[in-house]
């Protein structure tokens, strides 16, 4: 079998809309939302960031000669909402205080903090294979 086919980054790389539902009508919002997939670039370097943070989060630890702590539950909310902001590439329908809000990764973030009916949706779309692959596997 011919392996680069399977290479998946490309799809997961190309960002894909989520339309955003009102969290108690269930109603279709303005609301576009374009993310990347987990395969893609964008995905892979948070994890890896992640990752270092938390060794070296460890590191600082075990120098001092102390146990390393469980994240708190609002760090634990902070990282699920700053992996949540890493793979919003841009929006559309967003308005804060009457006036268009502009995509940056900061104001991503805030979204993320601020509207957890929407970081479930953005979540859910993101580990859609479906969404951006087209099918989904079969295990």
């Amino acid at each position: 079998m011919d392996i680069s086919a399977l290479n998946l980054t490309d799809k997961a790389d190309q960002p894909k809309p989520v339309e955003i539902y009102h969290p108690i009508t269930g109603e279709k919002t303005d609301i576009v939302i374009n993310i990347v997939g987990r395969e893609s670039t964008q995905a892979r370097r948070f994890g890896r960031k992640v990752r270092q943070d938390m060794f070296q989060r460890a590191q600082e630890h075990w120098k001092q000669g102390k146990e390393v702590p469980a994240l708190s539950d609002d760090e634990e909310d902070e990282l699920d909402a700053s992996q949540l902001a890493a793979i919003i590439t841009g929006w559309d329908g967003i308005e804060k205080d009457g006036q268009p809000y502009p995509y940056s990764q900061d104001n991503a973030l805030e979204l993320m903090r601020t509207y957890p009916w929407m970081a479930r949706q953005i979540d859910k779309a993101h580990k859609d294979d479906e969404l951006f692959f087209g099918s989904k596997p079969d295990a």
